[in-house]
C-alpha cells in the first residue's frame, strides 16, 4: 500500500549520515512513525549504520512495511526491511542519492545530517536543484 495525502501518492524520503547520535537516531524514529501514521511510502538509502540503519531497524521493530530501501549492492547492507522493497539501482552512492530524490514525485525529502557528512549536504543540495520539498536538519550541535 502506498500513503495517499489528498489522493495523491505520497513519499517520504529519510536520508542522513553514517555517523549518529541519539537525537538523530530518535528524530528518525520519529520520522518512520509519523510515515506510518499516515500510511505514507518511505524511501531510504541501505547503509549499514546511521540514520538509514536507524529507520529500518524502527520500520522493522514496528511492522512497518511501505518500504524501499534503495542501494548499489546485490541485497541491503543494512538488512532490508521484512516484507518491504529492495531497488538496486545506479553504479554509486551518488547515483543512489539521486535516484532516491528523483523517485519523490509527490512528499518531501528529509535529510538528518551530523553537519559534516559531505554526501547527505550533497543529496539534499540535488534534491533542492529540482525544487523538491525538502528539510535539512542540522544535528551538529548535539555532537
Amino acid at each position: 500500500m502506498i500513503g495517499k495525502e489528498g489522493g495523491i501518492n505520497y513519499k517520504l524520503l529519510i536520508a542522513g549520515s553514517r555517523s549518529s547520535n541519539l537525537p538523530m537516531e530518535q528524530y528518525a524514529h520519529f520520522c518512520v512513525d509519523h510515515a506510518r501514521t499516515h500510511g505514507w511510502h518511505i524511501i531510504v538509502g541501505d547503509c549499514p549504520k546511521g540514520v538509514d540503519k536507524h529507520v529500518v531497524d524502527r520500520a522493522n521493530e514496528i511492522g512497518y512495511s511501505n518500504i524501499t530501501v534503495m542501494g548499489i549492492a546485490k541485497n541491503p547492507r543494512n538488512g532490508g526491511v521484512k516484507e518491504g522493497q529492495y531497488v538496486k539501482t545506479g553504479r554509486s552512492y551518488t547515483d543512489r542519492d539521486q535516484a532516491m530524490v528523483d523517485a519523490i514525485d509527490h512528499g518531501r525529502c528529509m535529510y538528518i545530517w551530523d553537519g559534516k557528512s559531505p554526501g547527505t549536504k550533497k543529496g539534499a543540495d540535488y534534491a533542492r536543484s529540482l525544487d523538491k520539498n525538502l528539510t535539512l536538519f542540522d544535528f551538529s550541535s548535539t555532537f
